[in-house]
């Protein structure tokens, strides 16, 4: 049985292609181990006894469960929702050309940025 699963990261673009990586115990006793993103499973990429990777499909911005299936069954993790996010919006950048050797400030106006 699958044990100590943590997921990163949770959330990416809505357009899909996140790479996310779990890591655990025993993930190579399952027969057929999937993402699960909603009610959407897709395939894990690599397996090792400790570790997994898969890639999150397109999905409107927004929030879905998450979680792995194993076997048939499904296995909470420590990311019980998968959030996708709108790409950032940029509106303008100025100044529109600097100099080479660096120095000058850059201010980048747009909406929907990140911090992570």
């Amino acid at each position: 049985k699958l044990k100590n699963v943590s997921i990163k990261p949770c959330s990416g673009s809505f357009r899909g292609g996140t790479l996310l990586t779990a890591k655990g115990l025993h993930f190579d006793n399952s027969t057929r181990l999937l993402c699960r993103f909603g009610k959407l499973n897709v395939s894990v990429m690599a397996i090792s006894s400790t570790e997994i990777q898969c890639k999150s499909p397109e999905h409107p911005p927004g929030f879905v469960d998450f979680g792995l299936v194993s076997d048939g069954a499904h296995v909470i993790t420590n990311c019980a929702v998968f959030e996708y996010y709108s790409p950032p919006q940029i509106f303008s950048i100025h100044p529109s050309s600097f100099s080479f050797n660096g120095g000058t400030l850059v201010v980048v106006q747009g909406k929907t940025f990140r911090s992570d």
